[in-house]
């Protein structure tokens, strides 16, 4: 098994019968459901305020066409940043008002020793989300998407 996005680059001795014997053109996800379907399977592994096909949903309707698999990773992992930045904010608030009211002692880190683990734990909202969808752009191109097209007809064609 192998895989490549660039199957014109490959030496065309794999391609002969008995070693790659079947050639699978996968594409981006191009419709709604098949991008939500992606986003939700990487907000699945992340700790969420609401469902994650749900939020994966709501957030698809607003994105850019071309996004890939990556792409939308990259929401998800961008949407844990916006989380944990959230959180180190809140951490800051509570430093600074305890500062106010003349505790010079309290660091940063005994107030994170004293919130439980359930309190430490990002949570992604939806807003979280989309600043994060917001950030990321297409990593594929209209004319990368016409070349890929054309090599999978190319390929399509030559299958073993």
């Amino acid at each position: 098994m192998g895989a490549t996005n660039r199957p014109d680059l490959l030496d065309p001795s794999l391609l002969r019968p008995g070693r790659l014997d079947r050639l699978v053109y996968l594409g981006i996800p191009t419709d709604q459901n098949e991008r939500a379907s992606v986003l939700a399977a990487q907000l699945r592994k992340l700790r969420l305020e609401g469902d994650h096909c749900e939020l994966a949903e709501k957030v698809v309707s607003t994105l850019p066409p071309r996004l890939t698999g990556a792409d939308l990773s990259t929401i998800a992992s961008g949407s844990l940043l916006k989380a944990v930045q959230r959180l180190c904010r809140q951490a800051d608030e509570e430093h600074r008002l305890a500062q106010e009211k003349g505790f010079s002692s309290v660091t940063i880190e005994k107030i994170l020793e004293d919130w439980d683990k359930e309190k430490r734990t990002p949570i992604i909202q939806l807003d979280d989300l989309l600043e994060a969808s917001k950030e990321v752009t297409p990593s594929v191109s209209q004319t990368d998407l016409d070349r890929y097209e054309r090599l999978r007809e190319q390929y399509s064609s030559n299958e073993l």
